[in-house]
């Protein structure tokens, strides 16, 4: 895992929420550092005082099994295999090694496309431990699946969609559609861009104004 801390966060002591983001198909942990610019983006908002101090995971997103019999690697991007990691390992050796406020309130995910699918499945199979969640070219949550997921609804706070300009996602209507039945619900659309970086780096930036506020 790449693990982004903030500013002052190695001579302090206070304690941070975190938000765990997740790459694209073809990408890998490394995505978001290294071609998303996630570091200076999110070190600009929070010295600007737009974005709470947080830390940020990224992990990589495929869960790969080895065949015994050949050796042979088969890659999957399984959520609920992925689930299974994140509960098990990531989330707790994040929360044992690093200043981190442990709790629902204080923990978000969000994905860029594979990445927010992985999301939407993993936050709608286990609806209280996030209660931030986003997902960028990842398609939308629908209010016809969250309408009697009660749970879910107790427990966000902000729930995010976006897509590029050139994109035909319907984040617009899907927001509109979730406020109508109590989540508080967020879309937009990056002007002029299409299934790519600008996409998703415009998206980081909405979103990370919006969470632990």
């Amino acid at each position: 895992a790449y693990i982004y801390t903030p500013a002052g966060y190695d001579e302090g002591k206070d304690k941070y929420p975190v938000f765990y983001l997740l790459h694209g198909m073809g990408e890998n942990e490394r995505g978001w550092s290294l071609q998303g610019r996630m570091n200076f983006i999110m070190d600009n908002l929070i010295a600007e005082g737009k974005a709470k101090p947080m830390i940020v995971v990224m992990d990589c997103g495929y869960t790969d099994t080895m065949d015994p019999a050949t050796g042979a690697i088969k890659r999957s991007t399984d959520a609920g295999s992925l689930a299974e990691i994140y509960f098990k390992d990531i989330i707790p050796m994040v929360e044992k090694n690093y200043r981190v406020i442990a709790d629902t309130e204080h923990r978000a995910m969000d994905g860029l496309s594979m990445g927010g699918m992985q999301t939407r499945s993993i936050t709608m199979a286990n609806p209280t431990t996030f209660a931030y969640v986003g997902m960028f070219s990842g398609g939308t949550f629908r209010a016809e699946d969250l309408k009697d997921a009660a749970d879910f609804k107790k427990t966000n706070k902000v729930l995010f969609m976006s897509c590029g300009g050139k994109e035909n996602m319907g984040v617009d209507k899907a927001a509109e559609d979730l406020k109508a039945i109590g989540i508080n619900a967020y879309s937009y659309v990056s002007p002029e861009t299409a299934h790519e970086w600008q996409t998703w780096r415009r998206s980081l930036y909405q979103f990370a104004q919006l969470i632990f506020k």
